[in-house]
């Protein structure tokens, strides 16, 4: 009889003993879905950005060398366009960089 009893007592403190490693381990898979989720948020929103920008970038630079090759325009509207354009190839450079960490963190995030 004493040795069911160890036996039993054995078994409900293994069962429950694998019921707090199952909420442990719930938590933690909650927590990692939640942080990847958010990593793929972050990262849809960092290309969305840089495509953003790439698109303005592309955008001033054909209005830059329309005003060049036109002739129509002043030289200082020129000049304009062409700071223009180099701020957004800037801004563009920066959008890119932004997206490639995100991606670098991202993919960090998933290797977890």
């Amino acid at each position: 009889e004493s040795l069911g009893i160890d036996l039993i007592k054995v078994v409900d403190s293994r069962v429950i003993e694998v019921r707090k490693g199952l909420q442990d381990n719930n938590k933690k898979a909650g927590s990692l879905k939640k942080n990847i989720e958010s990593s793929y948020k972050a990262l849809d929103s960092s290309l969305n950005k840089y495509q953003r920008s790439h698109n303005d970038q592309e955008s001033a630079k054909t209005k830059y060398e329309e005003g060049e090759v036109d002739g129509s325009d002043s030289r200082n509207d020129v000049l304009k366009l062409k700071d223009i354009f180099v701020t957004k190839t800037r801004e563009n450079d920066d959008s890119k960089g932004h997206y490639a960490n995100q991606l670098g963190q991202t993919n960090k995030d998933q290797e977890v």
